[in-house]
């Protein structure tokens, strides 16, 4: 399975972007990037969401197991490539089912002191 940060190397490649132009466009350092695509550090949920427009893709595709948001195709449409029965537009709300669902915590939270966890 690739890392977050190979995904993020493997589609600004794709997209024949440099870090420096990446860098340029989302007001950081090329260092920053570098760090990202090493898995040094992961982007901050900001940064994150301006690398998945930058490059026309959806986070959930970003963070998928699947290569998919690797092939480079045409533009895609405003629903990021999602089906259309995924899109919020055709859900309906769901009727609160008392107590919210508890998640566990993420793993730069809970203790975990791996640097490839660090947000920067």
């Amino acid at each position: 399975m690739e890392t977050l940060g190979e995904k993020l190397k493997s589609v600004r490649i794709a997209r024949k972007m440099s870090q420096s132009q990446v860098a340029e466009k989302l007001f950081v350092s090329r260092q920053s990037i570098s760090k990202w695509e090493n898995d040094v550090c992961l982007p901050d949920l900001d940064n994150f969401q301006k690398i998945c427009d930058l490059y026309n893709v959806s986070p959930n595709e970003m963070l998928a197991d699947t290569p998919e948001a690797l092939v480079p195709t045409a533009e895609k449409s405003e629903s990021h490539g999602e089906p259309e029965s995924c899109r919020k537009e055709n859900h309906e709300e769901p009727e609160s089912r008392g107590e919210p669902e508890k998640r566990g915590e993420p793993k730069y939270l809970a203790g975990n002191t791996e640097n490839k966890d660090t947000i920067c």
